[in-house]
């Protein structure tokens, strides 16, 4: 007992010494520090057409602004609405004035189940999310899914980071979202698609090397990613690059981004045997994958202007280009037989063949505004417009308008209440079996959809 109070009291001079920056509890001093943060976002949400709650999801629910017309409301606890909800512990020590390294161990929570989301258990089961709300689909149930990197810095040659990060496309997009990605009321957020067309939940990549530097106002980075499987090495290989101006006043951001062999991952019925070999189908609800292959291409041009201390405009335009996958004949499920821990029961590496195109584009054009109202209280609104086409000519339109009011108690809580009108249009006859526009299971057209959440973030 004794030696816990000592232990104790250690700790706490410590947290004295070194203060509580951005409201974490820090061990240590400045040459050699530990860190444990959190950001915990839950609120009441309610959605007039929705399937059933999906605590396997990021979001908590599988389907917002994703339902056929016969679907019902859904009310619910709702994690991660405005910012993802999150834990983690970080490190940094110091070598000298110049260089420093350190490292990142984060993970996702959903504080309604209490639970780390796993995105492909979402993706395998019947009803679950579709492009329109995966929440992150890079979410795999891995204990630290958000970050598990180390990292070495120089003051004059940058930042060096390896391991499991967000993109240097995913950073730059959530600096120039007005409803910073938030799960509820964000399309960014909401469909994990950035930078691969929803094929990968894209914001994040498992076995990368990220650099990135500031020369005065301008600001650049590059990141790789590793992919391969026994036989497919290039799947999910990846490369990303930035460029960005930023002022006080303004910011401007381009990025570009190529990734091989995309994965997007849906369910699966498994197939079994009798007695005498014939064919039988188990229980569907069994977690199995179904996985579909693209090659990606993207562009995204980002801006911001802050017209005074109260007025801040961002926007921006992405354009995801898909093509048929490089190396299709390595991919069959002898290779590529699991994926995060599921069985893989079939491939396809055609996937616009059925709509008569080699490709699809896909297109974000969004804008919006933060308004400082009062020293506590936020308004934020946005606009979205999501449009694929295909080589066809075969098109559909997502339009989203978003809401957003906030209310900070101290720098570390604040209320809010939010509101999001979706609506999803097609132009042609052949869309009738797009997952994005139609509901997979009753082929029927998505309606226009309004949820509204109102809840709290607190932040140690």
């Amino acid at each position: 007992m004794k030696m816990n109070k000592i232990a104790l009291a250690a700790a706490l001079a410590a947290v004295g010494a070194t203060g509580m920056a951005h409201a974490d509890f820090t061990l240590g001093n400045e040459q050699n520090n530990l860190s444990l943060y959190g950001t915990l976002d839950l609120g009441f949400g309610t959605t007039n057409h929705s399937l059933s709650e999906d605590p396997n999801s990021a979001s908590g629910n599988s389907a917002m602004a994703n339902a056929a017309p016969n679907m019902n409301r859904l009310t619910s606890l709702l994690p991660s609405n405005t910012t993802p909800s999150k834990w983690g512990f970080k490190g940094q020590r110091t070598f000298d004035q110049d260089v420093k390294a350190g490292f990142v161990l984060e993970s996702q929570v959903n504080v309604n189940t209490g639970t780390n989301p796993n995105g492909r258990v979402s993706d395998s089961l019947p009803g679950a999310g579709t492009m329109f709300n995966k929440g992150e689909g890079s979410i795999q149930g891995q204990m630290f899914d958000r970050e598990a990197s180390i990292w070495l810095s120089n003051s004059q040659y940058g930042l060096l980071k390896l391991g499991r990060m967000t993109t240097t496309l995913g950073d730059s997009m959530a600096s120039y979202d007005p409803m910073a990605v938030g799960y509820a009321v964000s399309p960014l957020g909401m469909n994990g698609g950035w930078g691969a067309g929803a094929y990968t939940g894209d914001s994040r990549w498992d076995n990368s090397v990220k650099w990135s530097n500031s020369y005065g106002n301008w600001k650049a980075g590059l990141q790789y990613k590793f992919g391969g499987y026994t036989q497919g090495y290039t799947m999910g290989t990846a490369e990303s690059a930035k460029l960005a101006y930023e002022t006080p006043q303004f910011g401007l951001s381009f990025n570009i981004q190529n990734t091989l062999d995309s994965v997007s991952a849906s369910s699966a019925a498994q197939t079994c045997t009798v007695a005498g070999g014939a064919a039988c189908t188990l229980n569907v609800s069994a977690p199995a994958l179904a996985l579909t292959l693209a090659n990606s291409r993207a562009l995204g041009f980002f801006g911001r202007y802050n017209l005074n201390s109260q007025t801040v405009f961002k926007g921006g335009y992405e354009m995801i280009h898909l093509t048929n996958p490089s190396s299709a004949s390595d991919y069959t499920t002898a290779n590529v037989g699991q994926l995060s821990g599921l069985p893989v029961v079939s491939i396809n590496t055609t996937p616009f063949s059925a709509y008569n195109s080699s490709y699809l584009d896909q297109t974000m054009l969004w804008g919006g505004v933060n308004y400082a109202a009062t020293a506590k209280s936020t308004v934020s609104a946005a606009y979205y417009r999501r449009t694929d086409k295909y080589q066809s000519g075969e098109a559909g339109t997502v339009n989203y308008v978003s809401a957003k009011y906030e209310y900070a108690l101290d720098k570390d809580t604040t209320l809010y209440a939010t509101g999001v009108w979706s609506g999803a249009s097609d132009n042609g006859s052949a869309l009738a079996a797009h997952k994005i526009w139609y509901n997979a299971t009753l082929g029927s057209v998505i309606p226009d959809t309004v949820t509204f959440t109102m809840g709290g973030v607190y932040r140690f």
